[in-house]
C-alpha cells in the first residue's frame, strides 16, 4: 500500500500503526465526512451523533459564530480516537460570521496585473487558512479551477477566475500556496472540469463537451498547475467528460457522474499523476442521485470508483452497514478501502493532526481587513459609462434599486456566499457607505417605493446580486428584476452594478453605465461606493462577454 504525500518517518509511521489499530467500522467512518454545523444545518448534534460523528474521518461546516463553532470542534475533536479533519467552503469568503472575507474568486482575477493578483490571492489564501485554524477548521473545498466558457452555467460564474487559463493556473496555484503553508489543506474542484455546460451538478449530471485534446490545453491545464502547486486534495464533480467518461447512452450523451465512474477517477490518477485524496462533490446532489439506490449503494459505488471521502454521508451506521455488505458480496475490496483511509490519514499527518491542531490560528480577524480593502479596491470594474454620468458628485443624493431576486427555499445545499442572499441588511450597506462619505442615501426595495420617492433624489443606482444559487439552474436576472428597471426608467443619471455575475449585461446592454463588483461583501460595496464617487475603477473585466 502507498503512501501519498511527503511525509517524515515519524509521521509514516502514525499512518501505518493508525491503520492497523482501526476496527472495520473505524475504517470506513474514516472515509466519511459528515456535516457538524451549518446555519441551514441548524441542529447542534446530540449525545448520539457526537458519539457516532467522532467516528468519522473529517467533518464539514458553514458559516457560523466563532465560539459556536470552536465550541462544536473542539468537542468533536477531544472525543475522537482519530484526529479529524474539518472541512469548509472558504472559497475567499470565511465560514466564519466574525471573519473576514476577501469577496469572489473573481474579484482577485480582475485586479489587472497579473503578478500583483497572484500576490493578493496568496495573502487570500493565508487569510483563509489563519482564520479556519482559530476555530480548528484545517481543510477548505477550495479554489474552483473550472472556466467559464459557458456565460450561462450557473454555477462557476464568479466562482472561477475567469475564462483565461493562464490566470486560471497563477491565480489557483497561489491560493493554493497561501493556504496550505498555514496549515489548511486546499481542494482543486471540480474533476474534469465545470464551467462547459449549462446545467447545474445540484439538479442534473452535467457534461463537459470539450475534446480530449483541448482539454489537455485548458482544463486539463488548470488542474495540473494545482497538482505542481501541490493541492494536498482533488474533489470530483458530477461531472462527465464527453468520450472518456463511461457512456449510459451515447447518443444521448448521457455519461456516469464521475463520482461513480472508475474510469473517470483512473483518469485524473494517471493523466494527472496523482495520488492524493479525492474527495466526492456532495452525495444528496441531483447530479449522482437519480443514478444509485440509497444512500448506501451513492456510499459504496463512491468508494468503489475510487474515491478516498465521501462527501455528507447522512447516515453514518446505514453507510457503515452498507460498506461491510459490500466488502462481504466483493463489490468493493479491502485493499480498496484500505488504500482510501491510508490516504486520509496521510493527509491528516501531512497538516501535523497528529502532533498539534490549530498552530497558525489569528486571535485578531481584523489584521485581514486592509487586503480585504487591497481587492475591493483593485477588482472593481466599469465596463462604459456611455453618458459620462459619474463620478456621483457631491451634493447628489443617491436612490439606490435593490433588484429582486429569486432564491431557491427548502434545499439545503448552498454554494459559497449564497447565504448572503437572504439578508435584507447585505442590501443596506451601499446605503450606508454613502452616508459616511457624506452623501443622502435611500435603498428601495419595490416599484412602488421608487416612485415614492424619486421626485426627491437625482441619482438613480440599481444594484443587482446575481450569484451561483444551488437549484435555480440560472446565472440570469429573474424577469421581476428586469421588469423593475422597465417600470422605473427615469431622467435621472443611472448606473447599474452587477454585485455578482458580469454576464447580466448581456440582457442589460442598453443601459449606459454598467459596473461590475462580482461579489456583494463589506469590503467590496465600500470600495464600490468610493469608486463611484471618485470615477476610479482599477479592476479589468477577466471573461470575454457573449457579444465579444
Amino acid at each position: 500500500m502507498k503512501i501519498p504525500y511527503e511525509l517524515g518517518t515519524e509521521q509514516e509511521e502514525w499512518v501505518k500503526k493508525t491503520l492497523d489499530s482501526l476496527s472495520l467500522d473505524e475504517k470506513i467512518c474514516q472515509t466519511f465526512n459528515s456535516v457538524i454545523g451549518h446555519n441551514w444545518h441548524s441542529q447542534t448534534p446530540d449525545a448520539t451523533n457526537k458519539k457516532l460523528l467522532s467516528l468519522v474521518g473529517s467533518g464539514f461546516h458553514g458559516s457560523l459564530k466563532a465560539e459556536k463553532l470552536k465550541s462544536n470542534i473542539s468537542d468533536l475533536q477531544s472525543n475522537a480516537k482519530v484526529p479529524i479533519l474539518v472541512a469548509g467552503d472558504f472559497e475567499f469568503r470565511v465560514a466564519i460570521e466574525e471573519g473576514i472575507s476577501i469577496g469572489a474568486a473573481m474579484n482577485l482575477a480582475a485586479v489587472k496585473d497579473l503578478d500583483d493578483a497572484a500576490l493578493l490571492s496568496y495573502q487570500s489564501g493565508v487569510a483563509m487558512a489563519r482564520q479556519g485554524a482559530s476555530v480548528g477548521t484545517n481543510w477548505t473545498f477550495a479554489p474552483v479551477v473550472d472556466i467559464n466558457y459557458n456565460f450561462h452555467n450557473p454555477i462557476t460564474s464568479v466562482r472561477s477566475f475567469g475564462d483565461d487559463v493562464e490566470r486560471i493556473s497563477r491565480l489557483a496555484a497561489a491560493f493554493i500556496s497561501g493556504c496550505q503553508e498555514y496549515g489548511m489543506a486546499a481542494t482543486a474542484k471540480h474533476f474534469p472540469g465545470d464551467g462547459m455546460d449549462s446545467r447545474d451538478q445540484h439538479v442534473v449530471t452535467t457534461l463537459n463537451t470539450i475534446p480530449l485534446e483541448q482539454w489537455r490545453k485548458t482544463y486539463g491545464a488548470t488542474f495540473q498547475a494545482a497538482v505542481e502547486a501541490d493541492v494536498f486534495s482533488i474533489m470530483m464533480g458530477h461531472i462527465g467528460l464527453e468520450n472518456v467518461s463511461t457512456p449510459i447512452d451515447s447518443s444521448k450523451k448521457r455519461y456516469l457522474p464521475g463520482t461513480l465512474d472508475p474510469v473517470m477517477h483512473d483518469f485524473l490518477r494517471e493523466e494527472l499523476e496523482y495520488d492524493r485524496v479525492i474527495v466526492s462533490d456532495a452525495i444528496g446532489m441531483g447530479g449522482i442521485v437519480p443514478h444509485c439506490k440509497s444512500e448506501g449503494d451513492v456510499i459504496v459505488r463512491n468508494l468503489a470508483a475510487g474515491s478516498d471521502v465521501v462527501l455528507f454521508v447522512s447516515d453514518i451506521n446505514l453507510g457503515v452497514q452498507a460498506v461491510k455488505n459490500a466488502l462481504d458480496k466483493e463489490v468493493l475490496t479491502e485493499a480498496r478501502l484500505n488504500q482510501a483511509v491510508c490516504n486520509v490519514l496521510a493527509l491528516k499527518a501531512k497538516l501535523g493532526l497528529n502532533e498539534v491542531l490549530n498552530k497558525y490560528a489569528v486571535a485578531d480577524y481584523s489584521i485581514f481587513e486592509p487586503l480585504a480593502k487591497e481587492v475591493g479596491e483593485k477588482s472593481i470594474t466599469l465596463l462604459e459609462d456611455r453618458e459620462s454620468v459619474l463620478p456621483i458628485l457631491e451634493g447628489q443624493k443617491v436612490l439606490i434599486c435593490n433588484l429582486p431576486i429569486d432564491t431557491p427555499e427548502g434545499g439545503n445545499l448552498l454554494v459559497a456566499g449564497q447565504e448572503n442572499l437572504r439578508e435584507q441588511s447585505k442590501q443596506l450597506e451601499i446605503e450606508l457607505f454613502f452616508k459616511e462619505e457624506g452623501f443622502v442615501a435611500k435603498t428601495v426595495f419595490t416599484v412602488d417605493d421608487f416612485n415614492k420617492y424619486k421626485d426627491q433624489y437625482d441619482f438613480c443606482l440599481y444594484v443587482a446580486v446575481p450569484m451561483p444559487q444551488a437549484g435555480r439552474s440560472s446565472i440570469k436576472l429573474p424577469y421581476p428584476a428586469l421588469q423593475f428597471i422597465e417600470q422605473t426608467r427615469t431622467k435621472m443619471p443611472t448606473a447599474t452594478v452587477s454585485a455578482g455575475s458580469p454576464y447580466i449585461f448581456y440582457e442589460l446592454d442598453y443601459l449606459p453605465c454598467q459596473i461590475v463588483t462580482y461579489s456583494n461583501i463589506k469590503n467590496i460595496n465600500k470600495a464600490l461606493v468610493k469608486a463611484l464617487i471618485t470615477n476610479k475603477f482599477e479592476g479589468a473585466l477577466p471573461v470575454k462577454m457573449p457579444w465579444v
